[in-house]
């Protein structure tokens, strides 16, 4: 668990702006034409040349991919209901779905932050073992559930009411930059209380018993 395995989890400081970009052209353009077939230009061009891009220099093109597809989708279902707000159905989903995953594995006991941080830190399920590692990763899950529903919370009410403009300026604020101090918070707080346990450091004292 390093800062660099941070930055690459999330694509770095080019997978932020490759994040970001898309959605800023969309309510830029949208807030002065309120027409979502111009709005959609900016966005799809963006993910196109992006996608060439990767291609060129051999980059790994599945974020640039999976970013056209999911702006595809949510053109389809725009445009298929003819509704505007529709183009934002796609996120709201994801959202209850994150939601419905990290729940679950709180049930069972197994909080999917510290299967991550498992994995990342290369320990494995060792933080189970470990009630202050694992009373934790209850807390930070729990702190991703609550990001999630304070999306829906908030940009739910904006779908009810046509505001396409509104839903896109909170889903741009509510989007990487909350996400992106979402995940440096959970990384410190993992990372603290696993050197803090000992499973980090294998050979240094377990001060958790």
């Amino acid at each position: 668990m390093t800062a660099r395995s941070l930055a690459e989890s999330v694509g770095g400081v080019r997978g932020i702006v490759e994040s970001m970009v898309p959605g800023m052209l969309f309510l830029a353009v949208y807030a002065f034409t309120n027409e979502l077939m111009s709005a959609l230009i900016g966005p799809v061009a963006f993910g196109v040349v992006s996608l060439l891009v990767r291609l060129v220099r051999r980059e790994p093109v599945m974020p640039a991919l999976a970013g056209l597809l999911a702006l595809a989708l949510s053109a389809f279902l725009a445009l298929r209901s003819g509704n505007d707000a529709d183009y934002f159905l796609l996120g709201f989903v994801m959202n209850a779905g994150w939601i419905v995953a990290f729940t679950v594995s709180l049930l069972v006991n197994w909080p999917l932050v510290g299967v991550g941080a498992g994995l990342l830190s290369g320990t494995g399920s060792a933080w189970r073992a470990h009630r202050p590692c694992l009373i934790a990763m209850r807390w930070l899950t729990l702190a991703w559930i609550a990001v999630s529903a304070l999306r829906l919370a908030v940009q739910l009410p904006l779908y009810l009411a046509g505001n396409v403009t509104g839903l896109g300026t909170a889903k741009l604020l509510m989007g990487t930059p909350m996400q992106a101090v979402l995940l440096v918070g959970t990384f410190l707080v993992a990372k603290g209380v696993l050197e803090k346990s000992g499973i980090l450091h294998p050979n240094a004292r377990d001060i958790s018993t």
